[in-house]
């Protein structure tokens, strides 16, 4: 996770079970450790909240959630401010526009994403009405996106293989879905799961890597955001079924530029430009109906 000004990076150490917080050398993309803690358990997504102020992260073998304060010089309070005992199998958490709302998606079981309240003031999460929102079949919710405009939220389904598009109630910030659509190629048959979800900066075009499948399913997203289509333009990989991917922040300018990336495997982090992915993320979204394949391990695992 990085500040909106890109000025610090926060990463969880899943084994060490320890989140190290590193300050971005702007012109350089340099990282400096400054300060880590150590938690119960490894965490598989971490995100600031919309002031930077607060960390807030899932425990995917626990299945809880918790809050960090953000000190000033960068580091994370010693101990969280919340932890919050969900179900197993959490596994993201984002806050919406306003600030006020955060989702918490579990797969399979208990098939369901968990909503809360947020206080940007205190950093308290409370939960919502209903705190649970259950799935309609086997989708096993993993990680979303908002749309950039739009009172939209869309979900990568993990085990259903599919996405699916959700209103967001800005008074209340609960969740109803309006649509679900298969990540797949027609035909495909053999084992499959999603991973995680990417809107371009326009919110025109919608990305899901599938594993197994070994590809990047591409999708377009109407104007309003309540309607998502198969696009004709598919990114595949040749190797190994893609993990994970970031949108690059800015649509422009990015030459030269050093992009933090981390690794699943490797307890490490690296700059370096920004890679493939980030790059074609940024074509397709200024020339969708043109065909670019990918291959290389450029996809952090």
């Amino acid at each position: 996770a990085t500040t909106a000004d890109e000025s610090l990076m926060f990463v969880c150490l899943r084994q060490n079970k320890a989140y190290q917080s590193l300050r971005i050398d702007r012109s350089t993309g340099a990282l400096t450790p400054i300060g880590s803690v150590t938690v119960s358990d490894g965490s598989p997504y971490i995100k600031t909240d919309n002031t930077d102020r607060f960390l807030l992260a899932t425990y995917y073998g626990a299945g809880c959630v918790s809050v960090h304060a953000i000190n000033d010089d960068g580091t994370l309070s010693d101990q969280p401010l919340q932890w919050i005992e969900t179900e197993e199998h959490a596994h993201s958490i984002q806050l919406d526009r306003s600030n006020r709302f955060a989702y918490v998606p579990h797969t399979n079981p208990p098939n369901a994403i968990y909503q809360f309240r947020f206080d940007e003031n205190t950093g308290r999460l409370t939960p919502n009405t209903p705190l649970k929102l259950e799935m309609g079949g086997f989708l096993g919710p993993r990680h979303y996106a908002f749309h950039p405009t739009q009172d939209v939220v869309y979900f990568s389904d993990e085990q259903g293989n599919s996405v699916t598009g959700y209103r967001l109630d800005t008074a209340a910030g609960t969740l109803s879905a309006f649509q679900t659509i298969s990540t797949l190629a027609e035909g495909h048959t053999g084992r499959n799961t999603t991973s995680q979800i990417q809107l371009t900066p326009s919110g025109n075009l919608l990305y899901i890597p599938n594993r197994g499948h070994n590809s990047v399913a591409g999708f377009t997203v109407a104007a309003d955001g309540r309607r998502v289509r198969a696009a004709a333009a598919r990114v595949r990989r040749a190797d190994r079924g893609p993990r994970a991917h970031e949108r690059a922040r800015r649509e422009r300018g990015h030459a030269g530029r050093a992009v933090p990336l981390h690794g699943r495997r490797k307890q490490s982090v690296r700059t370096g430009r920004p890679n493939h992915l980030r790059y074609l993320l940024w074509a397709l979204d200024r020339h969708p109906r043109q065909a670019f394949h990918y291959r290389g391990d450029a996809i952090p695992d």
